[in-house]
């Protein structure tokens, strides 16, 4: 499953490649570097994504052992980067946050059962962001007439989301664990009560609905701010832009990098996605791809001192007990 990973990140970073040797690498690079300080204003600016979403994951939990919001943009920070820098096609970041959870003292059923719901919340909440981003499209360009396909194509996943919210209402992780013990004939019995048990921790943080609802509410405003970065770059490189660039251009690069979730960091898939979708704004090509590459800087600016942080505790935790031992 690595070498496909990995085989798909290539393959995307050759067609991200191509596209920049196919609209003139030099005035690409021209137009990037006369945003100056403003790659790095705007990649700060992503800091209060995390803040905002962490915030909402805070709500979910009871006053009485709600940790400290600093912990959730940590393990927000960390997962970020992890599913950007890493190939681990979306997933990787998960596992991480929850070892992550795990390490900061938080119970086990309890961090597992937050990070569904959060998860969860974070889909829907993407899901009505994009809805709200082809709406704002078709005003902005009726011509093309696409606000209709893309509906009828968000309209199955949102059949998807909801399936899976009704799955764990039902006890998905119990029916999981059953099928698994079913085809092992038996042998994992004990998945049976760890199944029960994260599922009571799942219903627990649904049993809220005021903290559901303002967990969702700050994710939802929190993808703004993904907005206001691209409408803070595009100004930077010298574009007049308007607000609604920004929210059309970050809905679209949520829809196809949700599509090809497949393709680690969304390489290739989301420089074609600032090309396509940006030209149809009126954005000169040379602009869509210099906006392109500020965003993969971002990546790099912010989410690598993460990752160097958090690979530094996990080798002191490492050494710790290897010296332990």
């Amino acid at each position: 499953m690595k070498i496909i990973t990995i085989i798909i990140g290539l393959l995307g970073l050759g067609f991200a490649t191509w596209l920049v040797i196919n609209e003139g690498p030099e005035l690409i690079f021209r137009t990037f570097a006369a945003a100056g300080w403003g790659v790095v204003v705007v990649s700060l600016i992503h800091f209060l994504h995390m803040a905002m979403a962490g915030r909402g994951w805070q709500l979910l939990w009871p006053k009485s052992r709600r940790p400290k919001l600093s912990l959730f943009i940590w393990v927000l920070w960390i997962r970020e980067a992890v599913n950007a820098l890493l190939p681990v096609a979306r997933i990787g970041g998960e596992v991480a946050s929850l070892g992550i959870m795990r390490k900061s003292g938080m119970p086990v059923a309890s961090s597992v059962g937050s990070l569904v719901v959060e998860t969860t919340l974070s889909v829907l909440t993407t899901f009505i962001f994009i809805v709200m981003g082809l709406w704002v499209f078709s005003l902005r360009v009726p011509e093309h007439g696409m606000f209709l396909q893309w509906a009828l194509g968000l309209g199955v996943s949102a059949l998807i989301l909801f399936g899976l919210v009704i799955l764990q209402h039902a006890g998905g992780f119990q029916i999981i664990a059953k099928l698994i013990n079913k085809v092992a004939q038996d042998k994992f019995k004990t998945f049976n009560q760890s199944g029960a048990k994260l599922d009571r921790a799942v219903m627990a943080f649904y049993a809220r609905p005021e903290r559901v609802f303002g967990c969702a509410l700050w994710s939802f405003l929190a993808w703004f701010i993904g907005a206001l970065e691209i409408w803070a770059a595009l100004k930077f490189l010298g574009y007049n832009a308007v607000f609604s660039d920004g929210i059309i251009l970050e809905a679209m690069i949520m829809a196809t990098g949700s599509a090809a979730f497949f393709v680690p960091a969304s390489v290739g898939v989301q420089e074609g996605t600032f090309l396509v979708f940006g030209q149809m704004l009126g954005i000169p090509t040379e602009i869509c791809m210099a906006l392109a590459l500020i965003r993969r800087t971002r990546d790099i600016l912010v989410m690598a001192p993460g990752l160097l942080i958090w690979q530094i505790q996990e080798g002191k935790g490492l050494f710790k007990k290897l010296k332990a031992a």
